[in-house]
């Protein structure tokens, strides 16, 4: 499965067995409606809405030491965070 925005794209590819009748796939939970008997393929299935309280868009400020002609205009770099001593915290 991949993302294209809300919708899930699914690509599969099934080896058959001989003993065995036709498979038929399903993705109950992200798009009931849709099933297939096929092989192999890939389909763009029906939008899902994200689970309450999903930040769906976040902000991820540069890097402080990004190359000025390449900060997006208006930004400004943050302040690094401070350097911890040898071994670090976990306070």
């Amino acid at each position: 499965i991949r993302w294209h925005g809300q919708r899930p794209a699914l690509l599969w590819d099934l080896q058959p067995h001989d003993d065995l009748g036709p498979v038929t796939l399903r993705t109950p939970s992200l798009d009931p409606e849709w099933s297939t008997t096929e092989l192999r393929g890939e389909t763009l299935l029906a939008e899902v809405a994200p689970p309450e309280g999903v930040d769906l868009y976040r902000h991820v400020p540069d890097h402080p030491d990004i190359d000025p002609e390449m900060r997006r205009p208006g930004a400004t770099p943050a302040a690094p965070p401070p350097v911890l001593p040898e071994g670090g915290t976990f306070s």
